[in-house]
């Protein structure tokens, strides 16, 4: 029973002691920025017409999984595994989470672009990013 359920906030404690709090409020608004000027990008559509060798359900699966791994609801799915224990149970409420969380996304984003286009909707989600990265640049800035 000895086990330490809050690792993963221990883990972030320790890298925000390790690396100074500018260099980590610098990492955050610059990667806003990035992330703003990346979505200002379209993506490339195929130009095959042949269909996808693996649909939209094996594509999603795998492409969730790489993507999912080693982020933080993995953490957060470690640290809840590791408190109580049961590691069915974990499973099944990690999934359902993800499941509505995913679910709400999807169906609304289905629902938005009927009435918003994607690029509309790309050039919207640039600029939240960018807002967000000078705001955190600012307070940067203000603290020199």
């Amino acid at each position: 029973m000895g086990r330490r359920p809050h690792q993963a906030t221990e883990t972030g404690v320790w890298v925000s002691r390790l690396l100074p709090s500018g260099a980590l409020a610098w990492a955050l608004a610059l990667s806003f920025i990035g992330f703003g000027v990346w979505t200002l990008v379209p993506d490339r559509a195929p130009t095959t017409e042949a269909p996808g060798r693996w649909g939209p359900l094996l594509t999603t699966t795998v492409v969730f999984f790489l993507a999912e791994m080693g982020d933080k609801t993995q953490l957060a799915t470690v640290a809840l595994g590791a408190r109580f224990e049961s590691a069915e149970l974990v499973t099944v409420g990690t999934t359902l989470g993800m499941l509505v969380a995913d679910g709400l996304v999807v169906f609304g984003g289905s629902q938005l672009t009927r009435v918003v286009s994607p690029a509309t909707l790309r050039r919207a989600a640039a600029g939240l990013f960018l807002v967000l990265g000078l705001l955190a640049l600012a307070g940067v800035l203000s603290r020199r």
